[in-house]
């Protein structure tokens, strides 16, 4: 068995403290716990590992969306932010078909055990309160990043729940990412992708159907 690598080994240890995502001042809470007890069986560490990662980014993105909506009062961060909580509480419901959780302590908005999240909420969170503009080059910026992560997860498992759960998150996130680079359009701006090619990006958004901007 191959040792684990250290983002791994990092996750293992938010195992017990992140699977709530939120802090109370947030008011997100989950009905799933805020801790599990990961098992070794044969494929369902790297499900739930996946997926933890998964939902600590979930959850840098619904801090940032939440303090952005509330310095810019800004119905688009609201409607980012709501999506993300919905998330977050569809990944403890999928955890639990897998695990047996257990109440555990969370961390509040805005703190993380893995210094370079803390560190990107720290640095995007100065840049976004800027102004809206600024916040919505954030918003792009997590989107797109986000997108990238969950396609790549998809590919890490063949658990039709997992897998219909992460294609969804998807949709959600092509749509928020289609309605931030409009808005930085609106303003002049072009936003340039970061984490993928720009030929893919540039398809991404043009298979984009419209209903998902209202969903």
């Amino acid at each position: 068995m191959k040792p684990r690598s250290p983002r791994i080994a990092l996750l293992s240890g938010l195992a017990v403290l992140l699977l709530t995502g939120c802090g109370a001042r947030s008011g997100v809470t989950s009905s799933e716990g805020s801790g599990t007890q990961v098992t070794a069986s044969s494929g369902l560490e790297s499900v739930i590992f996946g997926a933890l990662e998964v939902r600590e980014h979930q959850r840098l993105a619904y801090d940032l969306y939440d303090r952005f909506a509330r310095i810019h009062a800004d119905a688009t961060f609201r409607a980012a932010r709501d999506l993300r909580r919905s998330n977050i509480d569809s990944l403890g419901r999928m955890l639990r078909n897998r695990d047996t959780f257990d109440a555990g302590p969370m961390l509040p908005p805005g703190q993380y055990d893995d210094p370079a999240l803390q560190a990107e909420f720290d640095r995007l969170s100065r840049l976004g309160a800027e102004s809206p503009l600024a916040a919505a080059r954030v918003g792009a910026l997590l989107e797109e990043r986000d997108h990238a992560l969950l396609k790549a997860q998809s590919r890490e498992t063949s658990a039709t729940d997992v897998t219909r759960l992460y294609t969804r998150m998807q949709r959600t996130s092509r749509a928020q990412l289609y309605t931030f680079v409009t808005r930085l359009r609106t303003q002049g701006e072009l936003y340039a992708p970061r984490h993928m090619q720009t030929a893919d990006f540039q398809a991404l958004l043009d298979t984009r159907p419209p209903q998902e901007a209202n969903h």
